[in-house]
């Protein structure tokens, strides 16, 4: 399978345990250039096992713009901005 190169930017808790604010990871892509948000964070929980508990209430962002389906296929490039961005709470 196809591959695109691209940076994540993690923030608030993901950051945390990370250990980094980007991760460096390589997408996979269908023929038409197509992944998903589950695809995008499945190759981050391989590259980034810590990340594993985050997973399941984190919103993914491509160029500012949510991903709200996480089996929607979108087309990621290897310039777009990609961020992890975990629930906040405070008060």
């Amino acid at each position: 399978m196809a591959t695109v190169r691209t940076t994540v930017r993690l923030f608030a808790s993901a950051r945390e345990a990370a250990g980094a604010g980007e991760v460096a990871l390589d997408v996979p892509v269908d023929a038409q250039g197509h992944t998903t948000t589950a695809q995008v964070l499945a190759a981050l929980t391989e590259a980034v096992p810590a990340l594993a508990p985050l997973m399941a209430s984190v919103m993914l962002a491509v160029n500012m713009e949510y991903v709200r389906d996480r089996d929607a296929p979108f087309v990621l490039r290897t310039r777009d901005e990609v961020a992890l961005i975990p629930p906040v709470s405070g008060g």
